[in-house]
Order: structure tokens, then C-alpha cells, then sequence
């Protein structure tokens, strides 16, 4: 989990009963290969949206193995802006 994540989660965790978000998207990128290094960040999203029963969860875009910019694969990122044409 990146250190701005887990501060988002830690700085909003004590108001998330007054945070009014209609829907919400884990969207991650990482260096390292293997869908396994996003473990603990999925684990840490899925937590906090229990927190926000009024939001609804629309899943995760997860893109592992990129290590520099432009090698997103296409579907993650067609995967990405079909979500954010949701949200």
C-alpha cells in the first residue's frame, strides 16, 4: 500500500460516517509483477468501504508490472475509463 493511500485511509477513517460518496474505485499500479503485491491495498479498500455502507463499492482496476510510463496494458486502461464514465 502506498504511503498516500494509507493516509487517506488514516485521516478519513474517523469521519467515514459523514462522507457522503456515492460510488468508489481502487485503481492501482505497481512495478513489481503478479497480481499478489496488491494484496494487502485490495484488503485495506475492502475494509474501509465496509466503512461507507451508503457508497458503492464498483470494484478495482489492478495493473501489475508496469515499470515505466506507456506500458499500461490497453484493457487496464479501457478498463479504468469504463469506471470513471460510471463514477
Amino acid at each position: 500500500m502506498s504511503g498516500q493511500m494509507k493516509v487517506l485511509l488514516d485521516r478519513t477513517y474517523p469521519c467515514c460516517q459523514t462522507i457522503r460518496l456515492k460510488k468508489a474505485v481502487l485503481i492501482a499500479v505497481s512495478a513489481a509483477g503478479g497480481e499478489s503485491v496488491f494484496d494487502a491495498v485490495v484488503a485495506g479498500f475492502e475494509e474501509y468501504m465496509k466503512c461507507l455502507p451508503q457508497t458503492d463499492d464498483m470494484g478495482y482496476v489492478l495493473a501489475a508490472g508496469v515499470c515505466t510510463s506507456g506500458t499500461v496494458p490497453e484493457e487496464k486502461l479501457e478498463e479504468a475509463e469504463r469506471m470513471g464514465r460510471e463514477i
